[in-house]
């Protein structure tokens, strides 16, 4: 759950947690700071600690730069075990479910961003490829 202000306030483990992942993921020598490692103010970091949590829009971004899990840099999962964990609520909750492959994920995140019109185009040339496969078979 995020706060109003955009702070991560669910069940984490707080400022040294995360700051540690993201120094791993950047392979932060230990005598170089937060903030030149970030390339954040120093006060930024400061009130990070302060507050004990990082900024979560700055969690975000980070984890899109650099091509990591933000369930890892937030809670230390991995991503198997996020979308296990996600499988199992969802399995005891009586949904049906499949974890989808990168590129299954991929294709499903392109076509929930794309305007109208391009997902009504997607959706025409995915029912050709259907019907197509079907009478092959």
């Amino acid at each position: 759950m995020v706060s109003k202000d955009g702070y991560y306030e669910e069940s984490n483990e707080g400022f040294d947690a995360v700051m540690g992942r993201m120094m791993e993921v950047v392979g932060n020598p230990a005598h170089i700071s937060y903030a030149i490692a970030l390339d954040v103010n120093e006060n930024t970091i400061k009130t990070w600690r302060r507050r004990g949590e990082v900024s979560t829009k700055f969690i975000k971004g980070f984890a899109e730069k650099h091509n990591v899990s933000l369930d890892y840099l937030m809670r230390g999962e991995s991503e198997i075990a996020a979308a296990a964990k996600l499988t199992a609520e969802q399995t005891s909750a009586g949904y049906s479910v499949e974890v989808l492959s990168k590129e299954e994920q991929a294709l499903l995140d392109n076509y929930r961003n794309c305007p109208q019109e391009a997902k009504q185009q997607i959706e025409a040339s995915s029912a050709l490829f259907a019907q197509l496969r079907k009478k092959k078979a």
